[in-house]
C-alpha cells in the first residue's frame, strides 16, 4: 500500500523499520534473529524481518500482515521455515492465486534469495500490462509484470 501497511494493527510508514521489530508477535520464534529477510515491492516501505516460524498475510485481524484490499484473501498465504532444512516456504491459502516469480503456485513453493512473491498483481481492462503506474512509481515484478501486493526475498536460512 502507498500509504503504509499494518502489520499486527499497526500502521507502519515508510522508514519505520525500527518498529516492526516490536509489532510482530513472537510466540513461535525461531530465534532473535530473523532466519529470513522480505523487501516490499512497491515502495520503500521497511523490511520484513522473519523470526517466528510461519508469518501469514491477508485481510484477516489474526494475520500478522494485514492487507486491505478486496481482492487479497483473509487468509492469503503463508510464508514459513521448513523444520527438516531451514528453507523458505510459501503456501497458498487463497483461490485468487499466491505468485512467486510471476508463476502461480499451487500448494506450496521453495523460496530462494531474490524470488518475488506477488498477492496482488494491477490488472487493467481485464490483462497484465508492463507500463501500470501506482501514482507516479512503476511497480513490477522481476519479469516486468506490474505489482499490487508483492515481496521480493532479499535473504533466506540465515541461520544455517
Amino acid at each position: 500500500a502507498r500509504n503504509g501497511f499494518v502489520v499486527n494493527g499497526a500502521l507502519l510508514l515508510d522508514h519505520d523499520e525500527d518498529k516492526l521489530a516490536n509489532v510482530l508477535p513472537r510466540p513461535n520464534a525461531v530465534t532473535n534473529r530473523p532466519w529470513a529477510v522480505l523487501g516490499v515491492l512497491n515502495g520503500d516501505y521497511p523490511r520484513l524481518h522473519i523470526c517466528d516460524r510461519t508469518v501469514t498475510f491477508g485481510r484477516s485481524p489474526d494475520c500478522v500482515v494485514q492487507l486491505d484490499d478486496v481482492h487479497i484473501s483473509h487468509k492469503h498465504c503463508t510464508i514459513e521455515r521448513d523444520g527438516n532444512n531451514g528453507s523458505a516456504l510459501v503456501v497458498n491459502h487463497s483461490s485468487n492465486g499466491t505468485y512467486v516469480n510471476s508463476r502461480r503456485i499451487e500448494g506450496t513453493a521453495t523460496l530462494s534469495e531474490g524470488d518475488d512473491v506477488v498477492l496482488l498483481f494491477d490488472r487493467i481492462d481485464g490483462a497484465m500490462h508492463g507500463k501500470a503506474l501506482l501514482g507516479q512509481q512503476r511497480v513490477v515484478d522481476g519479469r516486468g509484470y506490474p505489482v499490487l501486493v508483492g515481496y521480493r526475498v532479499i535473504s533466506v536460512n540465515l541461520l544455517a
